[in-house]
């Protein structure tokens, strides 16, 4: 008798023994598990963020009309996009505003980067009617061509488009 208890009590103590070395297991692959699904959502984060910037990133070094750098400033606008538009107009070369105007968002440029700060007031559009403000240096002459360039923030996130008129 006292034979098999002695046995029963090794195969309880081998059985326990197991199921920890199997729970031990079991735990080691779901952290790596985790791990690798952490790994992976940041992917997807990083990716997620650059692709939020991806509608402006294909203007990178394009040339635009005038006309689509008015609708590009009104759909960031109605969308609430967090991005600066900077227009530069032929006359705000020669004029007294050389930096241009901002839209939606103002720019600041510095050796700490780049930072924008959001409009509020009704300026952050282009006005509806420009045709009698030809001479305005900030009007925005929709069969004008500009080129475009992108600013980052210190993320690599798109922030600004600086549009500069070249004909």
């Amino acid at each position: 008798m006292e034979e098999n208890s002695s046995i029963s009590f090794w195969k309880i103590a081998v059985t326990i023994l197991l199921a920890a070395i199997l729970i031990g297991v079991v735990f080691l692959i779901a952290r790596q598990g985790k791990s690798v699904v952490n790994e992976k959502l940041e992917v997807i984060n990083t990716a997620l963020s650059e692709n939020q910037s991806d509608g402006y990133s294909m203007y990178e070094n394009t040339t635009i009309s005038g006309h689509e750098v008015l609708n590009l400033i009104k759909k960031a606008v109605s969308r609430g996009d967090c991005i600066a538009i900077r227009v530069i107009t032929g006359m705000n070369r020669t004029g007294t505003n050389t930096n241009g105007k901002d839209y939606n968002y103002t720019l600041a440029e510095s050796t700490d980067g780049v930072k924008i700060t959001k409009i509020t007031s009704a300026d952050s559009q282009p006005e509806a009617n420009q045709q009698g403000k030809i001479n305005d240096e900030n009007y925005v002459n929709p069969y004008g061509i500009f080129r475009c360039e992108i600013k980052k923030d210190a993320n690599g996130v798109t922030v600004a488009l600086v549009l500069t008129q070249i004909g």
